[in-house]
C-alpha cells in the first residue's frame, strides 16, 4: 500500500514538473505558387482584431490522455500582433506593402487561431479580411479564409511529455501560412488592388 501511495505522488510530482510554457514565433515564406502580383506598394495592414475567447497571448497546448495542459504554447507578443507582422511579411514578399501613403488598407477580425496536441497535432485559423479604400474608408472588398490541419498518428511516441513544441508551433504556422497564401493569391483579391 505504502509504495502505491508512493508511486502515485511520485507519478503527480513529474507531471506537475513536466508543464511548461514555450514563447513561440511565426514566419511567413513566399511560396512557389504564389499568384502574380501588381508589385506596387499599394496595401498597409490596418487593425486586427482578436476576437478569440482565449489569452491574447495563449496559441495553444500540448495536452495529457485527460485533456490537461501539459506544455503550453504562446507568443511573444499578443497573438493579434504576430498575426499583423505575418501579414505584413506576406504583402511584402508579394510586393504589395505600401509604407506611406497606401491606397488600400487590410483589416482582419481574428475569430480563431489555436493549435492543440493530445496524440494528433492540430491547428486552426479563421480570419475574416477587410479591404478598405483608403480615401473613401469603404470595405471593396471581404473574404473570410479558413485553413485546418491536422497531422501524426492516433498511435504515436511523441505525444505528452514527449512531445515537440516546435512540431506544433510548426503546424500553426503552416495554416498561418495557408490563410495569408489564400488571400494574397485571390483572383478576385488580385483584381481589386491592380
Amino acid at each position: 500500500m505504502k509504495n502505491s501511495i508512493a508511486l502515485i505522488v511520485i507519478a503527480l510530482a513529474m507531471a506537475l514538473s513536466a508543464c511548461s510554457t514555450t514563447p513561440v514565433g511565426m514566419t511567413y515564406s513566399l511560396g512557389s505558387e504564389a499568384a502574380s502580383s501588381p508589385k506596387a506598394p499599394l496595401i498597409s495592414v490596418g487593425t486586427i482584431t482578436d476576437s478569440r475567447k482565449n489569452d491574447p497571448k495563449g496559441l495553444g497546448a500540448i495536452r495529457n490522455g485527460f485533456g490537461g495542459q501539459m506544455k503550453t504554447l504562446e507568443t511573444e507578443q499578443p497573438v493579434s500582433e504576430v498575426v499583423k507582422t505575418t501579414l505584413i511579411d506576406g504583402l511584402t514578399a508579394h510586393g504589395l506593402l505600401a509604407k506611406n501613403k497606401p491606397k488600400y488598407i487590410l483589416n482582419v477580425n481574428m475569430m480563431r487561431f489555436d493549435c492543440n496536441q493530445y496524440a494528433r497535432r492540430e491547428a486552426h485559423i479563421l480570419l475574416d479580411v477587410f479591404l478598405v479604400d483608403a480615401t473613401s474608408q469603404q470595405t471593396i472588398f471581404n473574404k473570410t479564409v479558413k485553413s485546418d490541419k491536422v497531422t501524426g498518428s492516433i498511435i504515436t511516441l511523441d505525444a505528452g511529455i514527449f512531445a515537440s513544441v516546435d512540431d506544433l508551433r510548426q503546424v500553426a504556422n503552416d495554416v498561418l501560412q495557408d490563410a495569408i497564401d489564400q488571400l494574397l493569391n485571390d483572383p478576385a483579391f488580385l483584381a481589386k488592388v491592380h
